[in-house]
């Protein structure tokens, strides 16, 4: 069911340890792919589900659904890469380590 994964990838996102937005969106785009063989009619699953289990399955990652890239970079501001520019101005600027 979507709602199942809504609530699963919100519960990856908030838990004590929460998991880093693109890992969650790398998990939900393997689910959406397996859907997506699963359900494709060239491999016959389909079939097999009905003849098996009554019910056909259906795709349950959609676009409303999936989280989507809100920046260009996504990490934690503290490991973030340096800028051209800050790596200009450290190196130009004398620290109390050298």
């Amino acid at each position: 069911m979507p709602g199942d994964i809504e609530d699963w990838a919100t519960e990856l996102l908030s838990s004590p340890g929460p998991l880093a937005r693109s890992t969650v969106r790398t998990y939900l785009n393997q689910i959406a792919m397996f859907c997506d063989y699963l359900t494709d009619a060239r491999y016959g699953w389909a079939d097999q589900c009905v003849e098996y289990f009554g019910t056909h399955p259906s795709q349950v990652c959609h676009e409303d659904n999936m989280p989507s890239h809100s920046s260009p970079y996504e990490g934690r501001p503290e490991v973030r890469a340096l800028t051209r520019r800050s790596c200009r101005t450290s190196s130009t600027t004398p620290t109390s380590r050298c």
